[in-house]
């Protein structure tokens, strides 16, 4: 079972101060940062998702104008920090999947597929995805209401991705690509995803990913990987796109999974309510301490004079401090949870007073092995900015990592073990 991270500009500063909240250089400067891959000792990931929407100049595209010149210039590996001691795979995605407008079915076929086969060359990808279309409902019940019926729109989208396998698969036979080409089934049932999968196989495809299945619940889920398990040839393998699911990934695997992507330790630490601090046993919640000069909505309430500038700051340091004390054993609990409670109140935030006091009780930082976790101490568990953050979803993943590890030890090797 592989890994593959689809967070490619998600870096850190390896030099940042937390105490003076200052860098060591300008943030634009990707070179200089590091990747998960170069925090730790063993691999996290077996390597990388890049998609092409993501790299092209337009609304979508996340890279400033000098990392897109660097990226084609130096080619994806030499730009993610990919070396021969710690070797990953790249994995090339079209991207169409994040555009779900009638416009995106307009484009010449044969264009959109050369386009895709030139950038994924270009870039020196080991794996390329088919273009695909999005189809963006789900019917769980068409198999016993036949006369339901399908939206035509995703019939089109169904049939263009189809269309667009076949004119990728030609392109690459044609070409003869060094890389391994992955056609993309779409579907809105699990009927629809088998019958997908029949034609790409008959197309000549033997590496299949199911797109579209993550926003469809776990139960849906796992409906459409058996169903797609049981039109597959023996030989056939199946990527989850988007999909992690941890606690069903042995039962796709037995489908014929052998491998999946998914951003989802480093999105919940940030942009959860309930785990964004993940253990090997449960996750916890991270302290919120908003930086007052960064946080648009204190700024606003200064502005309306609802909040005073002066008392913010007054209560974020105080804050700061005191949860620095409780980490070297220099202040109490009930201390660091009164300051906590009067920052809570006085900015009219939701108090997460219990599930701090769980997180503080138990220090599950002080337990981890990671090397975030030894080198921050309590900052890791701050929801606070970028760099506290991303380290935070840098430890979740090493944390993710482990328990593939334990999983499926004889996909990462004895060398590749954080255990």
């Amino acid at each position: 079972m592989k890994f593959f991270w689809p967070a490619p500009l998600d870096l850190i500063d390896p030099k940042f101060d937390f105490i003076s909240e200052t860098g060591s250089f300008n943030n634009a400067k990707q070179k200089n940062q590091k990747f998960p891959h170069e925090i730790f000792d063993s691999p996290v990931y077996h390597g990388f998702v890049v998609s092409k929407i993501y790299v092209n100049q337009g609304k979508n595209c996340r890279w400033n104008a000098s990392q897109l010149m660097r990226f084609f210039r130096e080619g994806a590996r030499r730009f993610l920090h990919v070396t021969e001691d710690k070797p990953l795979l790249i994995m090339g995605d079209s991207g169409a999947y994040t555009d779900d407008s009638n416009e995106a079915l307009a484009g010449h076929l044969i264009d959109d597929c050369l386009d895709v086969l030139e950038f994924y060359s270009t870039i020196g990808v080991d794996y390329g995805l088919s273009p695909d279309h999005v189809i963006s409902g789900y019917l769980q019940i068409i198999s016993e209401n036949k006369d339901q019926e399908i939206p035509s729109n995703w019939i089109v989208r169904w049939n263009r991705t189809i269309e667009l396998a076949q004119i990728f698969w030609s392109l690459c036979k044609k070409k003869g690509v060094s890389w391994t080409p992955i056609g993309v089934a779409q579907g809105w049932s699990p009927e629809s995803y088998l019958n997908s999968v029949k034609q790409l196989e008959e197309i000549g495809y033997s590496y299949i990913a199911l797109g579209g299945l993550n926003r469809l619940r776990n139960d849906d889920i796992i409906k459409v990987v058996t169903s797609c398990s049981q039109a597959k040839s023996a030989t056939t393998q199946f990527h989850l796109l988007g999909v992690s699911r941890l606690e069903h990934i042995e039962l796709f695997n037995q489908l014929g999974v052998t491998s999946f992507d998914s951003s989802m330790p480093l999105r919940q630490a940030i942009s959860d309510d309930k785990t964004n601090y993940h253990t090997p046993e449960q996750a916890y919640l991270a302290i919120r301490v908003p930086q007052t000069m960064a946080s648009p909505r204190l700024l606003k309430l200064v502005s309306k004079q609802t909040l005073d500038q002066e008392e913010l700051s007054t209560l974020e340091i105080a804050s700061l401090d005191i949860l620095r004390k409780y980490d070297s054993d220099k202040a109490s609990l009930n201390d660091v949870l009164h300051v906590l409670q009067g920052g809570i109140t006085y900015r009219k935030e939701r108090d997460f007073i219990i599930e701090y006091k769980k997180v503080l009780e138990a220090k599950p930082w002080k337990e981890c092995r990671c090397p975030i976790c030894k080198e921050l101490g309590i900052e890791v568990i701050l929801l606070r900015n970028r760099e506290r953050n991303l380290r935070r979803g840098f430890h979740n993943l090493y944390t993710f990592s482990n328990k593939l590890k334990q999983l499926f030890p004889s996909s990462w090797g004895p060398k590749h073990s954080n255990l």
